[in-house]
């Protein structure tokens, strides 16, 4: 559910099919175990694995083995392909090592690295983000994070449906000020009484102090993806890429801005 949007983006709404396995485009990482959701077993008889923790104080140690993982450690795997050709790459997963299974560790995939809102030094992930911005009743599109002087900024577009375009040409939300400083409240509200991340590195009693939104014209990020295209020679389109939860590009958040400042509010 926290990425259904994204995927309906990605596949231009058309069917789109999700297995219970953990798989990368080179090699079949983990099986579904049982029942249990997202619960997988590493698949180490075909290539080999190893693993980036996660936690800043575990990482000086630099990579561990499957059989060093430890319970309730989270780690980025790294994967080195032996099938095909010797491909040594992060896969930009972060997983929870959950316990073993017949002598094999198990893990539950957990979120992309990309997927994390860097804020003061603390990492808000995107299932917290999601879950505020759903409490705001918002009809979002897509969004994306970034930071500006030390408050959490989110640039939002909304569905095509909630936009007019004025005689003078310019897009006009279907929104007024008053409600989007409702949603704002709404969100930090929620990530107050959920995140204890956002409560130690943003928590205040004035909303406008910690988080604020900006809304875009519609089609600003089908623009971000156009100007960041995959950079992969085997892709089969340069412009089906996730972008990240967190914006720091220039040239993107560029774009953002000057989408931004093409939308007015109603007055309603």
């Amino acid at each position: 559910m926290v990425h259904r949007r994204t995927c309906q983006f990605y596949t231009t709404r058309s069917p789109f099919y999700i297995e219970s396995g953990y798989s990368c485009s080179e090699a079949t990482v983990g099986y579904a175990i049982g029942l249990l959701p997202n619960h997988h077993v590493l698949n180490l008889s075909h290539d080999y694995l190893e693993f980036l923790p996660i936690a800043p104080k575990d990482r000086d140690h630099g990579v561990v083995l499957a059989c060093e993982l430890q319970v309730g450690r989270e780690y980025e795997p790294i994967l080195t392909t032996a099938r095909t050709c010797l491909m040594r790459y992060r896969l930009g997963d972060v997983v929870r090592m959950m316990g073993w299974y017949n002598n094999l560790p198990v893990v539950q995939l957990v979120r992309r690295r990309l997927d994390t809102m860097l804020i003061r030094g603390a990492s808000l992930y995107e299932e917290s983000i999601v879950k505020a911005l759903d409490a705001t009743n918002l009809k979002r599109a897509h969004f994306c994070c970034f930071e500006s002087e030390s408050r959490l900024g989110f640039y939002i577009e909304l569905e095509a449906s909630q936009y007019i375009t004025t005689e003078s040409g310019r897009h006009q939300a279907n929104l007024s000020q008053e409600a989007l400083d409702a949603a704002v409240a709404s969100a930090h509200r929620m990530l107050e009484s959920t995140s204890t991340v956002y409560q130690n590195a943003l928590g205040s009693a004035d909303p406008s102090a910690s988080i604020f939104f900006r809304l875009v014209a519609p089609g600003t990020f089908w623009q971000l993806i156009q100007a960041k295209p995959d950079p992969r020679v085997s892709s089969p389109t340069p412009y089906h890429i996730k972008l990240p939860l967190a914006i720091y590009d220039p040239g993107q958040l560029q774009i953002l801005e000057k989408a931004a400042s093409e939308i007015d509010c109603s007055q309603g």
